[in-house]
């Protein structure tokens, strides 16, 4: 009897202190909240070798802290549309992790003397709001127009290129599309201007004015 009466003092006393609001509670911490960033091209690196991409608003700033955003190389690229961004854009971004880190200065360089913090967020993209990249301007044009000339192109990059010729008024005329690999010849003249760019990224490979006798190759790289 003793027992028993021994054994509903004990449970009774164990559900009372269930129920005191005055005993803590352990709760699950709330994730981070998304992050909304304006993104400038200039402050992105892409480290293949690390497989990351690294965002460093403050990078050309002196201070005594920095932040990074460390992205996934894959994930970021795919993205954003398969290539680092040439214009600002919107991201939203959520951090898994953040570590702090403290290194020394350099003595005579940008940072700082006596050390300062590096604070590393681990994330990914939730969205990213990126504007269609713009082709630039051409910087050279064709001045002149010497003897015929037969050009075969080249593509030896890894991606198709487009083959675009620049007029004396610089103005661009697209000649045709060149799979990686693929050649193509075509009919022009010694001093004619030719561009290439990447239809993907909208950005410009190289450039090339036609030179030589009768017929040359080149190499679009």
């Amino acid at each position: 009897m003793k027992l028993t009466l021994l054994a509903l003092v004990l449970s009774l006393a164990s559900t009372l202190a269930a129920a005191d609001p005055a005993q803590p509670k352990q709760t699950a911490e709330a994730p981070a909240p998304p992050l909304t960033l304006t993104m400038e091209p200039r402050y992105l690196t892409d480290s293949p070798n690390e497989n990351r991409v690294i965002y460093a608003p403050d990078s050309d700033v002196r201070r005594t802290s920095y932040e990074r955003y460390h992205f996934s190389r894959s994930a970021f690229l795919h993205d954003v549309g398969g290539s680092l961004p040439t214009q600002p854009f919107q991201a939203t971004v959520h951090i898994s992790s953040t570590t702090t880190e403290t290194s020394q200065g350099v003595k005579g360089g940008s940072q700082p003397m006596g050390g300062f913090a590096i604070t590393v967020h681990k994330a990914r993209l939730i969205s990213a709001e990126v504007p269609p990249a713009t082709i630039p301007k051409p910087t050279e044009c064709t001045q002149s127009t010497g003897p015929a000339l037969a050009v075969t192109f080249v593509n030896s990059l890894k991606h198709a290129v487009e083959i675009q010729w620049v007029s004396p008024e610089c103005e661009i005329k697209v000649i045709q599309s060149l799979e990686a690999g693929k050649s193509a010849k075509l009919d022009s003249f010694n001093g004619h201007v030719f561009r290439f760019t990447n239809p993907q990224t909208n950005t410009v490979q190289s450039s090339y004015v036609a030179q030589g006798k009768q017929s040359v190759e080149h190499a679009i790289r």
